[in-house]
């Protein structure tokens, strides 16, 4: 295909890779929309590459003759002669740092979320468990420990969900909470509703009533059931509907959780609370009423977290559980860096005899591995920079394919902190990608390159 033709393909898929990233792709078809748009901006940048590095070039030709001299020059017009190569890199760049951008930004997101859940959920000043069952009259006499103002007992059952259209149901966890705890004007603790799916009034009076749950978003989303709906769970009498009052942000067990009043806790087994939330008079050490709980339970072996404590190891295991999706990305950087070594050492390879010429005239090695390093950072510098800019495009493709995957509500947060990461690394990484071909066409001789050229 013509060069002119070639580039107009490229910008027309360019365009098509936008338009997929910016599409309002709803549940698995995000899935479609982030590879169809990653695709197309990847063989669109390919096809168009001449029409980037050119103007790409003029700019950078001032900085590069500065730092390098006359070898700055040469690599950046070597940049512009190898086009069509240097294209490939280039869009490979792109959608790594697109990739990793754009997976950045889901994972604030999701950051986010589990902040606001933490900040607004996780609320108390001490969280008690302890390995055998909490006598009768616990929250009682804890009551009466000096420095102690509220104590809300919290049962965590997992229980069969039998939703509709899926004939073997699922296992969920029902949150038994004490209503007290959520009144909107005397409680201690609040609950994030879903718009248009309750309040925090509707839900404390539902689950003062009891016999109703709260469902999980995620319920919401993988299940289609909301306020109005039912939810079919098993109780100690068989299954039974419980109404669905309202649905909430939750992250407890992956999500597909139900929250009820701790007074149905004998419809799901009985016993005692697993869980105790206590909050402290202020005035009061936490950590002293802590020593004063476990001096009143000696043989209750409480473990008592403070609030700090108990929400630093929730944040802990999110980030564990993102350990891996981090890996990947940092895995991409170095695929993309490999792609702009590979593409360099192709071009020298063809380039070898040019580069004889040039060190007869009285080119110095060094000056070869500047020429070298100086195309390599124009190749990934505007990989960078495009790729910065598609990994925002694709932020909000990403997030939509994982809240399809997750069942989570996530809305795609811009990572500053990743982004001032790429643009500092990007330039890094051209220079340490172009370090080996640098090195070996430093080493090669002039004759020995001359006498390859007209072998071939």
């Amino acid at each position: 295909m013509a060069g002119p033709g070639r580039a107009r393909l490229g910008w027309v898929l360019i365009v098509v890779g936008v338009l997929a990233s910016q599409m309002p792709w709803v549940g698995y078809a995000a899935l479609f929309g982030t590879a169809l748009a990653m695709t197309t901006f990847f063989v669109g940048v390919a096809l168009a590459a001449d029409s980037l590095i050119r103007p790409a070039v003029r700019l950078a030709a001032p900085l590069l003759r500065r730092v390098w001299g006359t070898a700055g020059t040469l690599g950046a017009s070597f940049a512009s002669r190898n086009s069509a190569r240097n294209g490939v890199a280039i869009g490979t760049v792109i959608v790594g740092t697109g990739l990793i951008i754009g997976t950045g930004s889901m994972v604030a997101g999701i950051n986010a979320s589990i902040d606001g859940w933490v900040d607004t959920t996780v609320v108390g000043d001490l969280f008690i468990t302890s390995p055998v069952p909490f006598p009768a009259d616990f929250e009682r006499t804890a009551a009466g420990v000096e420095g102690v103002d509220a104590v809300s007992g919290v049962g965590l059952r997992v229980v069969r969900y039998e939703p509709e259209g899926v004939p073997r149901g699922r296992s969920v966890v029902i949150v038994l909470v004490d209503p007290a705890r959520f009144d909107p004007e005397t409680g201690f603790g609040t609950l994030q509703y879903i718009s248009g799916q309750g309040d925090a009034r509707r839900g404390f009076e539902a689950l003062s009533r009891g016999g109703t749950v709260l469902a999980a978003n995620t319920i919401r989303d993988r299940f289609g059931v909301g306020v109005g709906d039912s939810a079919s769970l098993r109780t100690d009498e068989g299954f039974r509907d419980f109404a669905i009052e309202g649905v909430i942000v939750d992250f407890t067990s992956g999500g597909e959780t139900f929250i009820a009043s701790i007074a149905d806790m004998e419809r799901f087994g009985g016993g005692s609370p697993d869980l105790f939330v206590l909050t402290v008079h202020g005035g009061h050490d936490a950590r002293v009423v802590r020593d004063s709980l476990r001096e009143a339970f000696p043989d209750l072996l409480l473990d008592i977290t403070l609030n700090a404590e108990y929400r630093a190891a929730i944040l802990t295991i999110t980030s564990q559980t993102f350990a891996t999706t981090n890996t990947l990305l940092l895995l991409a950087a170095l695929i993309a860096a490999l792609g702009v070594a590979n593409t360099l050492g192709m071009n020298l390879s063809r380039r070898a005899h040019e580069i004889a010429v040039l060190r007869t005239l009285g080119l110095r090695r060094r000056s070869v591995q500047a020429m070298v390093a100086a195309e390599g950072v124009v190749v990934l510098g505007i990989g960078g920079v495009f790729g910065i800019a598609f990994g925002l495009l694709l932020a909000n493709v990403i997030t939509a394919g994982a809240q399809a995957l997750t069942g989570f509500q996530i809305q795609a947060t811009t990572p500053w902190g990743l982004i001032a990461l790429a643009a500092i690394c990007t330039p890094i990484l051209g220079l340490l990608a172009s370090l080996f071909p640098a090195r070996r066409a430093a080493r090669l001789a002039p004759r020995v390159a001359l006498g390859a050229a007209e072998h071939d």
